[in-house]
């Protein structure tokens, strides 16, 4: 069965793009409602894991092997009928498809475990002495010196006994070696064949220092010309790490180019590379992708092809493999529909003469359009934990013209007792363009798509228009009883009532922590600091200029950001401190006992004021108290001077506290050198040494007075472009004092130095180890900087308030993604073993990274569609020329926030195994139950997309500790 898009002769491909996109989301919905939600075809879903099947009818031709003709590309266009973000083939999960044999009522029979996709060899290899068992004069045959550095040789201690590669380079060298694959015939232009499979297979292993990250495969005219970005699309690849195991390990990549190349590629062995590693068994060779079957009859069969995507940006690399394709082939007969499994992400609730009310799931995303699926309910169900919020979309379709005037929700009771309407926020969602699908994400989506949060207001509602989304949120508080708790939703008209929902509110009987155990650190500078010159800051969208205003607006944002557990990276950016100091009194740059500078008259009322607001009222976990970079952690940036009539629109440093807002600034620093985006005066190392730890103590002693210095946060950003001697005199400077050592010094890691680097190869100490207190390896759709053995291999123990993740291109952020990848990021740093997460901005709306000064009209950035948009500017229309105080918050920050939650029912759940071990309690199935959460992440880059089983696994979570907690009662 053909997809829309796929027939050439279809009116949707002869159609103009734009009406051709609103054609397509109609289709898609309406062909959704009519063909795949059944809630009966639910009730025999073989694996709930898989949240797509389509059953089709085969001809089986002979027993044993046979041929299926099945590919991605059908499958995908299969499950695409069901939704309104267009999943890519390009990026299909071939190891998550399962079949099951069916009879004639639809009933599963038995699984045929030798279903699915596999890799099967179409050609000779590409590589000769993949082995290096032939070599010239110690070197390997048909390998050549790219990078003119390193030196690389004939070795032995291979994985198998055989000859290997052995590669010792000159640190930051890069390409250390490469081997040309020959053309192949008749294609003197494209050595490789469009759309094909090509496997590339070696195994692998580095010293004690470090080594190569990987072996590649690169067009190396493409990467002259500059064109690195943009061969992530062309070229797709399978990932694999940049710093290999220090043990032998086999790895593989696959490779599926959908660009010729200009001339011949290369297998490369690239860095940077820093000490040893060996290569041995290179293989490269073109495959065919198949699906095949073992079966053990012939004639007509039945079954159901189960298939669960996962996210995009690394093509996965197909686990089964055969020898050949067999000589048996089937024939399809017929393919039914696709279906989804739902579980109870979406259903409808009410439907009379004048509106459609249906319950969707945050994770589900909505258009105007959309339609819901045929399954129904007489209530809304959901469930929580005490001390917890918990949101849902309840989504209004007019039948007809009518006036909405607003909702209400009334008191939840139960027999134990009550929940106030009070505690209930429901808000409407606003529906933004994407103009162009973000390069991330595993979908593709073009049309309007609802993000923005907005107050409640009356409204007619007309059929044309489609769908308007209410966001609902309860807020449970720590006090509330375990049991289930009963209300209504009102869909208020102008003159009678649209709609009466019953909702019933389980509350599970458990809490969750006063402080999240998450940490979070989400940007947030930009209320006065513009993203370059001549733009705009978030407070000229809401003209306002003054210390008092920009204080007050702050405090707004931030509120709500903690409320949600979004923390910016410092919540008292704009909260003032007091300060004087005197310069050293023989002159800066003088070397001679005493000669210092003095800090004094300090005074931290306001800022106290401040952080006792958010700490101890709001309970937020973490702050940033001020920022460097390497390159720059020389200068001190925090000698405040005379205050500004405005606020600085380019802050010297890094933006964390008051005064590189509201005050002149003297940056001073020693190892003077010319930086173009700075002046400093020059100081002695002495001079800034017992100014750094002058400055850090008396910033430690008042926070720890108040019990806060264990929050305070000392932010390192990225690379080490000055070097490491400067660095490690700041880091060590900060851990040589016992109260500035409590501030936790975390680093936003883009290479491998933090783990691997030592001093020389005989110095058997790593530079970084118990200098930093959190490791944060960016961990982005085209950058993974962490492996879980990249701890254990170099000697740094694991825990989770060790290892943070930190982001900056991810579709974890971004608007135009299934709504299952927006809510995940917290659980996956669990599974990492990890217990936080950076972002390096939440919102900015004027900058030459994006599309527009206005996310209202087009949310797009380099970083993909609302990158820089968890809020919206307060008019739809840009800045105002009035104060105003209005904030628009993403629906995305409150599907965080409920990851964050998710995060809590593991960590507490994992906490009660290890105390039920301890205490020599039978605790295997509260283990069995947690472990489920590695199924949903199969590699440290890929993750389901199935929010049905995800929910389902949270609140089988929930269900798990509060049994947990009587057997360890008992």
């Amino acid at each position: 069965m053909m997809a829309p898009s796929q027939d050439p002769n279809s009116l949707e491909t002869c159609m103009h793009p734009p009406v051709r996109l609103l054609f397509l989301s109609l289709t898609t919905s309406l062909v959704a409602l009519l063909s795949g939600f059944a809630s009966a075809a639910e009730e025999n879903w073989f694996d709930a894991f898989y949240q797509y099947r389509m059953p089709v009818t085969l001809d089986i031709s002979a027993g044993g092997w046979n041929s299926i003709p099945l590919t991605p590309a059908k499958i995908t266009a299969e499950i695409n009928r069901l939704e309104q973000l267009q999943y890519d083939p390009k990026w299909f999960a071939v190891n998550y498809v399962k079949v099951v044999e069916i009879d004639a009522l639809g009933q599963p029979v038995a699984e045929i475990p030798s279903a699915g996709f596999y890799l099967v060899p179409d050609g000779p290899e590409l590589v000769k002495n993949g082995s290096f068992e032939d070599v010239s004069d110690g070197v390997p045959i048909d390998w050549t010196d790219r990078s003119g550095k390193g030196i690389f040789r004939s070795g032995g201690d291979s994985h198998d006994g055989s000859q290997s590669l052995a590669i010792r380079s000159c640190e930051g060298s890069d390409s250390v070696i490469s081997h040309r694959f020959p053309t192949l015939p008749n294609t003197p232009h494209a050595p490789l064949e469009l759309g094909a499979y090509y496997l590339l297979s070696y195994w692998a292993r580095v010293d004690t220092i470090g080594g190569c990250p990987a072996i590649r495969l690169i067009s190396s005219r493409a990467h002259i010309r500059g064109w690195a970005e943009d061969m992530d699309n062309k070229y797709p690849i399978s990932y694999v790490p940049r710093l290999w195991h220090k043990s032998w390990t086999k790895y593989e990549q696959v490779l599926k180019p959908y660009l010729h190349w200009n001339e011949g590629g290369a297998i490369r062995i690239s860095g940077p590379l820093n000490g040893t590693a060996q290569v041995d068994n290179v293989s490269f060779r073109q495959m065919r992708l198949v699906f095949l079957a073992q079966v053990d009859r012939p004639g007509r069969q039945r079954w159901q092809i189960y298939y669960q995507p996962l996210n995009g940006e690394h093509i996965t690399v197909p686990q089964r493999r055969h020898t050949k394709i067999p000589t048996a082939q089937a024939s399809l007969v017929s393919a039914d529909r696709a279906q989804k499994h739902l579980g109870r992400t979406q259903y409808r609730v009410v439907s009379n003469d004048v509106v459609e009310v249906r319950f969707a799931e945050t994770t589900v995303k909505i258009s105007p359009q959309m339609l819901g699926p045929a399954v129904s309910s007489n209530l809304v169900r959901i469930a929580c934990a005490k001390n917890e919020q918990q949101s849902f979309q309840l989504v209004i379709r007019p039948k007809k013209s009518v006036l909405f005037s607003g909702v209400e929700v009334t008191d939840l009771h139960s027999d134990h007792g009550e929940i106030s309407e009070s505690q209930v926020k429901v808000r409407a969602l606003e529906f933004i363009p994407i103009l162009r699908p973000s390069s991330y994400t595993p979908t593709n989506y073009s049309g309007r798509i609802a993000d923005p949060m907005v107050e409640v207001e009356p409204k007619m509602l007309v059929p044309s228009d489609g769908n308007l989304p209410l966001w609902l949120t309860i807020n449970v508080p720590r006090s509330t009883r375990a049991g289930v708790y009963r209300g209504q939703v009102v869909i208020k008209g102008r003159k009678k009532t649209l709609a009466e929902i019953p909702l019933e509110l389980k509350v599970y009987d458990f809490e969750l922590p006063e402080f999240a155990s998450f940490r979070t650190l989400w940007g947030c500078d930009f209320m006065t600091k513009t993203f370059a010159p001549g733009t705009k800051t978030v407070a000229d969208y809401h003209s306002l200029s003054s210390r008092e205003d920009v204080r007050k607006l702050a405090r707004t944002y931030y509120s709500y950001m903690a409320e949600n557990k979004f923390y910016p990276w410092s919540v008292v950016m704009y909260s003032p401190i007091q300060m004087k100091w005197s310069p050293p009194p023989s002159g800066m740059g003088v070397d001679e006992p005493g000669n210092y500078f003095k800090l004094h008259d300090w005074d931290f009322t306001e800022f106290n004021k401040d952080l006792s607001y958010y700490i101890d009222d709001l309970k937020v976990n973490s702050f940033m108290l001020t920022m460097t970079n390497p390159s720059v952690c020389n200068l001190f940036t925090h000698l405040p001077g005379k205050e500004l009539e405005d606020y600085d629109r380019n802050p010297v440093g890094h933006l964390t506290l008051y005064w590189q807002t509201w005050n002149e600034i003297t940056p001073v620093g020693y190892e003077k050198r010319d930086w173009d985006w700075i002046e400093y005066e020059n100081i002695t190392q002495d001079q800034y040494d017992h100014l750094l730890l002058d400055f850090y103590r008396a910033m430690a002693r008042n926070l720890e007075a108040h019990g806060w210095l264990d929050r305070a946060i000392i932010q390192v950003d990225e690379t080490l472009d000055r070097g490491i001697p400067v660095y490690t005199h700041f880091l060590k400077l900060l851990k040589s004092d016992p109260l500035t050592a409590r501030i936790k010094i975390t680093w936003c890691l883009q290479d491998d130095k933090a783990y691997t680097h030592k001093a020389s190869p005989d110095n058997d100490h790593y530079t970084f180890h118990g200098l930093h207190d959190i490791y944060l390896p960016q961990t982005d759709q085209k950058y993974n900087f962490f492996e879980k053995y990249y701890f254990t291999d170099y000697e740094i123990t694991p825990g989770r308030d060790k290892l943070w993740n930190y982001t900056v291109h991810t579709d974890r952020a971004i608007i135009d993604t299934p709504g299952m990848t927006n809510r995940i990021a917290p659980l996956e740093v669990f599974h990492k073993g990890g217990g936080g997460y950076l972002r390096w901005h939440s919102f900015s709306w004027d900058s030459g990274g994006l599309a527009s000064d206005n996310p209202w009209d087009d949310s797009g950035t380099n970083w993909g569609n609302g990158a820089l948009s968890y809020f919206y500017p307060p008019s739809k229309y840009g800045p105002v020329s009035d104060p105003a105080w209005t904030i628009v918050p993403s629906l995305r920050i409150e599907t965080y926030r409920e990851g964050v939650d998710d995060f809590e029912y593991a960590k507490i759940l994992e906490d009660l195994i290890a105390q039920g071990e301890s205490r020599g309690v039978d605790v295997s199935q509260a283990k069995k139950v947690l472990d489920e959460i590695g199924r949903f992440f199969p590699s440290s880059v890929h993750w389901s997309q199935n929010d049905a089983w995800y929910l389902d696994l949270r609140d089988r979570m929930a269900r798990t500790i509060v049994l947990t907690e009587k057997i360890l009662g008992d």
